[in-house]
C-alpha cells in the first residue's frame, strides 16, 4: 500500500485509510454533482474509480458551475476527461472503463442522473442529485422536476458531491467510530549505569526529547517518544487495528436526505416540493474572505464558478502550501507546494474565472487591520470567515460589524461543522454567539486566543491525525457559499441562518424557530463599539 503519509496524515484518525485506498467506486450519470463527487473521492485517496466505457461528451452547460472540467475539455468524452482531471488531483488514483452492467468488483455506485441500464443489485447505490433550490443524496431517488440552473446550482452541486462522498465512506465502513486524535510509540531504555550528565537521544539523526523514571528497586528507564514521521511507527500504525463495534447510525445507508436553504421546500412522500424563487446576484459586489485554507479554497472556488464577477479580497498569512494541505484544499496541487497560499489561490481563481478580480493579501488579520485596510470592509457587500484561530475570527467579526457588513461564519473539525449568518443589526456579532454558548468569561478568553487550531494540537511527540477530512470541509464551505450568495441576492423567501453538520450520521441540524428567532435574532450589540474604543486606546495611548 502506498501510504503517502504527508498528504493524508490529517485524516488518518478519522478514516481507515487502507480501506479508503482499496475502494473501487462506480460513477454513473452526468449530473451537475458528478465532478464534485469525483473531486471529493480523489482527495480522500480512493484507489479506483470505475467509469462507463461509453459516455457522452463534455458540453458548455456541463462545464459551467464547476472547476474540474476546463474549456479545452469540451467535446471530449466525460469518462476520459474525468479520469484525466482526477489524476491531476491524485496521481495515485486508478481509472477503469467498463460497461456498467459488467461492473463486478465495485464497493459502491454513485449515480448523478438517470441512466438507461439497470443498476447493480449487490452493492450499495447512492443517488446524488441537484434540484432548482435543493439537493438530495441517498439510497432512494425522489421525484423532482428537471433542473433549471441558477445562481446557487454550483454550491448545491458541491454540497451534494460532498455528502455523497461521505455516504460512500459510511456504507463501505471506512469511518472510525472512535476518532484517533494522536498516535505515537515510546522506546523504553532500561539503563544499568546511566551517565551523570544528561543523555541525548536521537531518532533518525534528530535530537529527541526524553523523560526518565525509576520504579522502586528497578533500573532507571528512559522513555523516548517516536511519532508518525518515523517509518517504523508509521508501519505499526498501518498494521495495527482498533477493534470496536460500529453503531448502526454510522454505517446504515441514508434512505433519502433532502436539503434546501429555503424554509418552504421539502421532501413529501416520494417527491420534492419546491416553490419558484427569483434569484439574481448584485452587480459587481465585493466579498472579503478571511482565510484561504481548507474552507476558504472551496468557498473561493465556488464563488468563482457561480454568477459572481465582482472583487474577492482574500486575507491569509500562511507563507507556503504544504503537502498535507492537498487532501482537502481544492485550489492547490503539487505545483503549488512552497508558494504562499494567497498567491497560489489567486492564480488558480483567475484561471477558473478570468472575470473575477482577486485582491490577495499575505497577512494576518489583526486589530490594526481594521485601520490599515478600513476601506476594504467599508465598501464590502459581505464578509466570509474561514479562519483557523479564534482571535482572527473575533477581529474579523467586529470589523464587519463596525461597517454593518453581513458575516457568514463557518468552522469544521473532524466530521462535524457549523455555519451561521450574522447580520449586525439583527444578530449582533460572533462574540455574542460565543457568550451565549460558552459564557462571557470563556468567550473573552477565546477572543484573545491567537493559536491556530490546525497547529495547536501538534507537538513533537504526536502530530494531529484526526483533524480534517475533505468531505466535511467541502460540505461546510458549500453551505457557507450557498448562504453567502443568498445573502447577496436577498430573495423574498426565508433562508436558513444557522445549521450544523454531523458527518458520521450524514445529518443536518437547522434552526427552525419562527422569525424573529429568539435565540439568534437579538438585535444589534455593543461589542463592535467596545472593540473600536479598545483599538483607539491602543493606537493613541494616553493622548488626549
Amino acid at each position: 500500500m502506498n501510504w503517502e503519509f504527508e498528504r493524508y496524515k490529517r485524516q488518518l484518525g478519522l478514516v481507515h485509510q487502507r480501506r479508503v485506498m482499496d475502494l473501487n467506486i462506480l460513477l454513473l450519470g452526468d449530473g451537475p454533482a458528478l465532478p464534485y463527487v469525483a473531486t471529493n473521492l480523489a482527495l480522500l485517496g480512493v484507489g479506483t474509480l470505475t467509469l462507463p466505457a461509453a459516455s457522452s461528451c463534455v458540453t458548455t452547460q456541463q462545464r459551467a458551475g464547476q472547476f474540474l472540467f476546463r474549456a479545452e475539455d469540451e467535446g471530449a468524452p466525460i469518462s476520459e476527461t474525468l479520469a484525466r482531471r482526477v489524476a491531476e488531483l491524485n496521481p495515485r488514483i486508478h481509472a477503469e472503463f467498463v460497461e456498467p452492467q459488467h461492473a463486478r468488483a465495485c464497493d459502491a455506485v454513485v449515480v448523478t442522473s438517470d441512466v438507461a441500464h439497470a443498476l447493480p443489485s449487490n452493492i450499495p447505490v447512492i443517488w446524488a442529485g441537484v434540484t432548482d433550490y435543493g439537493m438530495f443524496i441517498g439510497a432512494r431517488k425522489p421525484h423532482a422536476a428537471p433542473l433549471a440552473p441558477n445562481l446557487i446550482t454550483p454550491a448545491l452541486a458541491s454540497l451534494c458531491g460532498a455528502l455523497a462522498a461521505q455516504e460512500v465512506l459510511r456504507v463501505t465502513r471506512c469511518l472510525r467510530p472512535s476518532e484517533i486524535v494522536k498516535f505515537w510509540v515510546t522506546l523504553n531504555y532500561a539503563l544499568r549505569e546511566p551517565a551523570n550528565a544528561g543523555l541525548v537521544f536521537a531518532v533518525d539523526g534528530a535530537p529527541t526529547a526524553s523523560f526518565s523514571d525509576k520504579p522502586d528497586g528497578a533500573l532507571p528507564i528512559c522513555r523516548v517518544p517516536v511519532n508518525l514521521n518515523n517509518d517504523l511507527v508509521r508501519l505499526l500504525f498501518e498494521q495495527s487495528t482498533l477493534g470496536e463495534p460500529i453503531a448502526e447510525i454510522y454505517d446504515s445507508p441514508t434512505e433519502c436526505l433532502y436539503y434546501s436553504p429555503f424554509w418552504g421546500n421539502r421532501l413529501e412522500n416520494d417527491g420534492i416540493v419546491e416553490a419558484p424563487i427569483a434569484l439574481s446576484a448584485p452587480h459587481a459586489p465585493r466579498v472579503v474572505l478571511g482565510g484561504i485554507g481548507g474552507l476558504g479554497t472551496w468557498v473561493a472556488a465556488l464563488l468563482a464558478v457561480s454568477d459572481f464577477t465582482g472583487e474577492l479580497v482574500v486575507f491569509d498569512a500562511d507563507t507556503q502550501v504544504e503537502n498535507h494541505n492537498l487532501n482537502r484544499q481544492v485550489l492547490y496541487d503539487d505545483s503549488a507546494i512552497g508558494a504562499p497560499k494567497v498567491h497560489a489561490a489567486a492564480r488558480a481563481l483567475r484561471r477558473i474565472n478570468p472575470a473575477l478580480t482577486v485582491t490577495a493579501l499575505l497577512e494576518e488579520i489583526q486589530a490594526t487591520t481594521v485601520v490599515t485596510h478600513a476601506e476594504l470592509m467599508a465598501h464590502a457587500n459581505l464578509a466570509i470567515s474561514t479562519f483557523d484561530n479564534f482571535r482572527a475570527r473575533y477581529v474579523f467579526s467586529e470589523w464587519a460589524a463596525l461597517s454593518f457588513v453581513p458575516l457568514v461564519n463557518g468552522g469544521s473539525d473532524g466530521f462535524n461543522g457549523d455555519v451561521e449568518v450574522i447580520e449586525p443589526a439583527k444578530h449582533g456579532c460572533l462574540l455574542c454567539r460565543w457568550e451565549q454558548a460558552r459564557g462571557r468569561t470563556v468567550a473573552q478568553t477565546m477572543s484573545m486566543d491567537e493559536a491556530h487550531l490546525s497547529c495547536t494540537r501538534e507537538d513533537a511527540n504526536a502530530p494531529e491525525v484526526g483533524a480534517a477530512l475533505v468531505t466535511t470541509t467541502a460540505a461546510i464551505a458549500s453551505w457557507q457559499t450557498l448562504l453567502a450568495l443568498l445573502a447577496l441576492a436577498k430573495p423574498a423567501a426565508r433562508v436558513d441562518h444557522h445549521l450544523g453538520f454531523l458527518g458520521k450520521e450524514n445529518a443536518v441540524e437547522k434552526c427552525r424557530i419562527a422569525t424573529p428567532c429568539p435565540v439568534h435574532e437579538k438585535g444589534a450589540c455593543e461589542h463592535p463599539q467596545r472593540f473600536w474604543q479598545m483599538l483607539e486606546e491602543t493606537i493613541h495611548g494616553d493622548d488626549p
